[in-house]
């Protein structure tokens, strides 16, 4: 009752000292009201350990609440808590979904070499179309070269194949090596029955 009849006044600096508390103790209910108010009482920048500890406790938020505490993190200027929920997010999703596109956004174009790294980890654990789908965003991010590792570590035969080859020589033209794009042209070329692919 004292926090409401604060935020009905206008105090919401004096009020967020308990509303952290409550919105600890119960996100669903006050956290919303607890960036709210950090938000008008120009305080953003406080709100970056309470939604830090919250992402990191289990069962504290749920699925739709995680990606919105990790925008809010972006806004107070934590891109390391950040990027850490974008993160765990897109531990379990594919290549294209919503969770790993909000990740490659806080990476921006050119991610850092153990970015590229956690791209490289999940083409390998991938196969088929998910697998080439890793590789073409390894290539996209300036990691042509390890896009080419993966796919030299496919285990044959495999589901696929001409997307793999395909993601493969968009690899091996990105980063140069055109001796090495050239004899793989004419391997696929003997190799393949697809007009897609020969065209």
């Amino acid at each position: 009752a004292s926090v409401t009849m604060l935020l009905e006044r206008g105090a919401h600096a004096e009020a967020l000292g308990a509303l952290e508390q409550l919105a600890a103790a119960d996100p669903p209910r006050w956290l919303p009201t607890y960036l709210e108010s950090a938000a008008k009482a120009g305080q953003k920048r406080r709100t970056a350990g309470l939604l830090n500890r919250l992402a990191e406790a289990p069962g504290a938020l749920s699925e739709e609440q995680r990606p919105q505490v990790a925008f809010r993190l972006l806004d107070a200027g934590d891109k390391v808590g950040a990027e850490r929920v974008f993160r765990t997010l897109a531990a379990r999703a594919g290549p294209r979904a919503e969770a790993t596109q909000r990740l490659l956004y806080v990476w921006g174009p050119r991610p850092t070499a153990p970015q590229r790294d956690w791209l490289e980890a999940r083409a390998d654990a991938a196969a088929g179309k998910e697998r080439a789908e890793w590789m073409r965003l390894l290539t996209e991010r300036g990691g042509a070269t390890q896009a080419m590792k993966v796919y030299r570590r496919t285990s044959w035969p495999s589901p696929d194949g001409d997307e793999l080859l395909e993601a493969f020589l968009e690899a091996a033209a990105a980063s140069g090596e055109l001796g090495v794009l050239a004899s793989s042209l004419r391997d696929a070329a003997a190799r393949t029955n697809s007009p897609r692919l020969l065209a």
